[in-house]
């Protein structure tokens, strides 16, 4: 048994000798170990980098596709007020209901009877006479048009106070 402890002890001894030699042969190549693992890090980086892209890119599209859904949810929900807003409008300005509204509220009636009044003009007078009258009457007729879109406006006031 003595023999067998003594070679024990010796390749005991021989082993730790061993790791210290190996220890010693590691830290002699760190630089080498350090260069592999930059390497290997920077390939890592390298194919990381595309992956980490797509999924960004990915991740942005899928937002926009969102957005794009509610702005389209919105269109249709505008769209619905436009077209219920055009009935109303519809319904506001038909003709039996202005007047109607002009009888009523405004006191206002038809005339009892129309007259209409005819002046003959010289003939070289005639072409700048009726071009000053066409004049007049463009006038009359856009002043026609304001005042129906003033009295359009008050029927809606008139007919949003009533309850």
């Amino acid at each position: 048994m003595a023999l067998s402890s003594t070679m024990d002890r010796k390749n005991s001894y021989g082993r730790i000798k061993n790791r210290n030699k190996a220890i010693e042969k590691r830290r002699q190549g760190a630089p080498l170990d350090t260069r592999a693992a930059f390497a290997y890090m920077t390939i890592l980086l390298l194919i990381s980098l595309p992956a980490f892209i797509y999924l960004y890119q990915n991740a942005c599209i899928t937002q926009k596709g969102y957005q794009v859904q509610k702005l389209e949810e919105r269109l249709t929900d505008l769209s619905l007020e436009r077209e219920r807003l055009q009935l109303k409008l519809d319904e506001l300005s038909a003709p039996e209901r202005v007047e109607n509204m002009a009888q009523s509220r405004l006191n206002m009636i038809y005339p009892e009877r129309v007259e209409f009044i005819t002046i003959k003009e010289p003939v070289a007078e005639t072409r700048l006479a009726s071009a000053g009258r066409l004049t007049g009457v463009w006038n009359g007729l856009v002043d026609g048009l304001k005042s129906l879109d003033g009295l359009r406006a008050r029927l809606t006031e008139v007919e949003a106070s009533q309850p």
